[in-house]
């Protein structure tokens, strides 16, 4: 039975993960990065370290106080470790070394960069970038794991490591997981969401800038009820994709959320303010809803002839589409 061909394959979203580590190494070469202390890229991190004692912030905590000693050392090392992921990932015969090193070097960056994706503090959203674009880096290394090469009838999940039902259930936690998040305290304040995106503006070109202040005046005192609507919609999507039926709705309706999310809560990551590390949440969750994508249709042809030529026994086939 032949299968309409596939647009989007392992390959070029393998190439695209590798994009986005030379991305992040290229943003760790600005100068910001190289200053001193709390003045360079250390700054952000040490914000992960508040809030009352706790293994988890020690371990951030201890891991600071080793970088604060070796910056540039500790900046260039993460340069070349994220240049070598994605050189890896470009080169066909280097992506299982890669990705696993994707998985090792993500977890590093999400414990200690990202403050385990801001998930320990009160005001963490999906909005703003919870939980942490480096645990996205890591659920795509196991995705796009080449254990076998995926049927043209079959999303490209399926040839990762666990199988398309893995990397649904992945994609469930995801948002279901981040609507729970909207119903902290800290995300109820009349002004909460509001505030965080007057922040996020500081620093950004006019035009985002201005997109951003526009959507913290609209959302300015609507903090429960924005944080309410942000909860069901991320719900809705997590849950249509438990049905095969709805799994189409639910991948788009997640690429839609995760670009606006990028661009009005996550401002592009930062990566035009001359301080961002990487691009932050939305671009690897529209990689993971492409791995998702249901393959193509199977085109078979129909047994009963639709017509007797003329000259007696011809008989023409029509195709039919199965769902």
């Amino acid at each position: 039975m032949p299968v309409g061909p596939r647009r989007v394959r392992r390959r070029h979203l393998q190439v695209a993960l590798g994009l986005l580590w030379l991305l992040d190494a290229g943003l760790q070469l600005q100068p910001y990065m190289f200053q001193h202390g709390s003045d360079g890229f250390l700054g952000p991190i040490s914000e992960n370290t508040m809030g009352a004692p706790n293994p988890a912030t020690d371990l951030v905590r201890q891991a600071l106080t080793v970088f604060v000693a070796h910056q540039v050392a500790v900046n260039w090392t993460i340069v070349v470790v994220q240049a070598a992921l994605g050189i890896g990932l470009l080169g066909r015969r280097s992506v299982r070394w890669a990705l696993a090193g994707t998985l090792v070097w993500a977890a590093g960056v999400w414990v200690v960069g990202e403050g385990y994706g801001q998930l320990l503090f009160p005001q963490a959203s999906m909005l703003t970038g919870a939980p942490g674009a480096a645990l996205l880096y890591a659920v795509l290394a196991v995705v796009l794991w080449p254990r076998r090469e995926p049927a043209p009838s079959e999303a490209i999940a399926s040839g990762g490591l666990g199988g398309e039902r893995v990397a649904r259930a992945l994609w469930v936690a995801l948002w279901c997981g981040t609507a729970l998040l909207e119903l902290e305290y800290g995300n109820h304040a009349p002004d909460a969401i509001s505030a965080q995106l007057h922040e996020l503006a500081v620093g950004q070109p006019g035009f985002l800038a201005a997109a951003e202040t526009g959507a913290a005046h609209l959302v300015a005192g609507r903090g429960e009820l924005v944080a309410a609507a942000l909860a069901v919609a991320q719900f809705l999507v997590g849950w249509w994709a438990l049905r095969r039926r709805t799994l189409r709705l639910s991948l788009v309706a997640g690429v839609v959320l995760s670009v606006l999310f990028w661009v009005v809560g996550q401002g592009l990551g930062g990566i035009l303010t001359g301080q961002g590390t990487d691009p932050n949440l939305g671009p690897p969750a529209v990689l993971f809803a492409l791995a998702l994508w249901p393959g193509a249709r199977r085109w078979h042809a129909s047994a009963p002839p639709l017509a007797d030529g003329p000259a007696g026994g011809g008989s023409v086939s029509g195709q039919v589409a199965s769902p």
